[in-house]
C-alpha cells in the first residue's frame, strides 16, 4: 500500500483495488489509516469485499472510483452456468486473510 502510494511498483489491478481502503478510486495516506484504524480496533469501517469478473479485459488498469461496478449474473435458465469471479478484500494488499480464523466455513 505505500509502495503504491509512493508511486513506487504498486503491484497488480487487484492489489490496487485492495489497496483502495475507502473505495475512493485512490491509493492514499487516508487508505492506510484505515486498515490501521480497524486492525487496532479503532473506529473505521468494515473491509468491504468486492467481486471482478475474472476475464473483464473492459475493467481499468488504473483505479476509479466506483469501479469496478456490480457484477451482473443471469440466473435465468435453460442449464447450468459458470461464473469466474475473483473475490478481493479491501484492505488486503497481500491476500492474507484466513477464512479459517474468522470462523467462517469453506464449505458451500
Amino acid at each position: 500500500m505505500i509502495a503504491s502510494m509512493a508511486g513506487g511498483a504498486g503491484g497488480s489491478r487487484l492489489q490496487s483495488l485492495a489497496a483502495d481502503f475507502d473505495g475512493s478510486g485512490t491509493v492514499s495516506l487516508a487508505d492506510a489509516l484505515g486498515v490501521l484504524r480497524h486492525a487496532v480496533g479503532l473506529a473505521a469501517p468494515a473491509p468491504a469485499w468486492i467481486f471482478v469478473d475474472e476475464g473483464d479485459d473492459a475493467m481499468p488498469s488504473s483505479l476509479v472510483p466506483g469501479v469496478p461496478g456490480p457484477v451482473a449474473i443471469d440466473v435465468a435458465p435453460p442449464g447450468p452456468a459458470q461464473w469466474n469471479l475473483i473475490g478481493v478484500l479491501r484492505g488486503d494488499v497481500d491476500a492474507s486473510w484466513d477464512p479459517q480464523r474468522f470462523g467462517v466455513s469453506s464449505g458451500f
